[in-house]
Parts: C-alpha cells; structure tokens; sequence
C-alpha cells in the first residue's frame, strides 16, 4: 500500500510554525518576537496552515478508508479528527479569543508544531505498523479504542459545550481525540508478538502463519506426524534400560533389536543401529506380529515378548491382576 510522507508535512509543519512563532505571539498574552507590521501575514499563515491540513486530512482519509477496507479497521481516522479539530478550535480563538487564559497556549505557533509532531509519530508508526504481526484479536481492540476515544470526545464536546462554553468543549474533545490514540497499543502489542515469534525462531520453531496464534487457544487435539512434518526423518536411540533383574541391559536391547528389525522402519532402524554401537546382535525373533496402535509381539527362544509403550505395559498388568 502507497505510503505517505508524513516527514514531509512535518517539516512544513514546522516551518509555519517558526515563522508563525515569531511574527505571531507564541502563547495568548505574549509580544510579538518581531513585529514586521503586515497585517496579511497572520491571514496568510492561517491559509497556508488550512491548506496543509486540508490536503493531509485528504491523503490521509484515503489511506485510512483503503485499510479500512484491507483490514476492517485503521487507527488513522481518530488522528484525522484530532487534528482537524485542533485546527478548528485555533482558527475559532483568533475569531473570537473567548478564554485567553484557559486556553493560553492555543496558538498557531503551537498548533502547528504539535501538527508537525503528530505527523513524526504518524510517520514512524506507518512504517512499524505495516511490518508488524498484528491479530485479529488486537484489530479488535484498537477498534474498541477508537470508538471509545470518539465517544468521550463526544461526551466531552457535549457537556462541556453545555455546561461551560463551546469553546472548551472542543477544546476537551480534541484533547480526547489526541490522547487516547488506539496506534501505540496496537504497534506495542504487535512489538510484543514479534519478539515472540523470533524467539520461538530462535528455539527452532518455525511460525509459518502468525495470524493461526490466535487459534492456539481453541485447540482440542492435536495430530503430531513423525516423518518429517514436524521432526526430521532421523531418530535416535540414546539409551535401554532394564526394570527387570532376569533381563540385563544387553538382554533388553537383543530382543528388542531381534522384534524390531523383523519389522523395519524408521524405529527398527534407529534400534538396530544403536545395538551395533552397543556390540549388541539382535536376537534372532520368530511369528513377529505387528500390533495396531501398540507395538510388536513375537517368540524368541520359545518365548513369547510384547514391544509396546509403558502406558499399554501398564495395561496389560492391570488386566493380569484384575483376571488373578
């Protein structure tokens, strides 16, 4: 998506500001740094500086519509309100300067420069914004955010408006609109989800889609695949055991060995592997059955041997036990 450049506006920003910093008092009740006796040059300031915000609120809307659209949501809007009500509220105190002193610093020296401040942010968070994992569940949050920045502005527009005087009622509407910006959760929240997919990265665990996170938490079941998807193809065998003293070590390894590679396989391959390394020959085993979803049964030496997993293991005993 077409970016804007905000630096840009913010450098002009600036520069209207300074001008206007010393042809114009910086704060209600100040002296004129420079008096350059034209009069036109505060009327002229104020037209640049609407013109500036006009075509910024313009580009700025049209971004802000076509994320709209992408993504159902763009935090853009509520800066566009802000501003633009800013503005207003400056224009409105050289028109009618009504609370000099409430709102002393209410000038278009300090306006504009704010404006070229917001449009800095605007800038950074544009580009950290566009590059960020950011979720659904976060979209939905800044969402929240925005409409309730909007609301206590309308709150505050309303009864202030009522209650006091217009003026300072637009003036805690734009404070509203300036403040409680959804942008900065939504970037420091996305930062966050970043770091954490490079650390699980890092850990060797690949996030091949950032948005299925949000899934995790509805997760029943789950199928693990051991030829690849998940692991490598390789396995290996680190160490037997006995539990039985009739059965060395040794013993253990033989028959699984002699079961296993009856068999073959990724396991009977890795087993028969690790025998050889341990000086081991598998034990030559007969009538090899393959048991579905538990393991291997077959004879050695005429007797009969189960390869299975320590929970089935455990089974079968409690069956024997319970069967006397």
């Amino acid at each position: 998506m077409r970016q804007i450049h905000y630096r840009g506006y913010a450098m002009f920003a600036f520069g209207l500001a300074i001008i206007a910093g010393i042809s114009m008092p910086v704060f209600w009740g100040w002296d004129v740094a420079v008096d350059l006796n034209q009069s036109s040059l505060f009327l002229i300031l104020l037209l640049v500086a609407g013109v500036l915000l006009v075509v910024a609120d313009v580009q700025m809307s049209w971004q802000a519509w076509r994320f709209q659209k992408a993504r159902g949501f763009s935090s853009l809007w509520v800066a566009i309100l802000g501003q633009s009500a800013w503005f207003i509220l400056t224009f409105w105190m050289y028109l009618d300067p009504m609370h000099v002193s409430a709102l002393k610093t209410v000038t278009l020296p300090i306006t504009m420069f704010g404006i070229g401040l917001l449009m800095l942010t605007l800038s950074w968070t544009q580009r950290v914004e566009s590059l960020a994992p950011v979720s659904s569940a976060m979209l939905q949050s800044a969402r929240r955010l925005s409409w309730l920045s909007v609301i206590f502005a309308v709150y505050g527009f309303l009864f202030f408006g009522l209650t006091w005087d217009w003026q300072i009622g637009l003036a805690v509407a734009t404070a509203s609109l300036l403040v409680i910006d959804p942008r900065w959760p939504l970037i420091f929240a996305s930062q966050s989800r970043g770091e954490a997919i490079e650390t699980l990265t890092d850990a060797r665990v690949k996030i091949y889609n950032p948005a299925a996170l949000d899934q995790i938490k509805d997760i029943k079941q789950a199928v693990v695949e051991k030829t690849g998807v998940l692991t490598s193809r390789q396995l290996t065998v680190y160490n037997v055991d006995s539990i039985d003293d009739n059965y060395s070590a040794q013993d253990v390894l033989g028959i699984m060995a002699g079961l296993e590679q009856e068999v073959g396989g990724l396991y009977a391959e890795a087993l028969v592997t690790y025998s050889h390394n341990q000086g081991v020959y598998p034990i030559q085993a007969e009538n090899v059955e393959v048991i579905p979803l538990v393991g291997l049964q077959g004879t050695i030496q005429g007797d009969t041997y189960m390869l299975v997993s320590a929970t089935m293991h455990y089974r079968i005993i409690m069956s024997i036990t319970a069967n006397g």
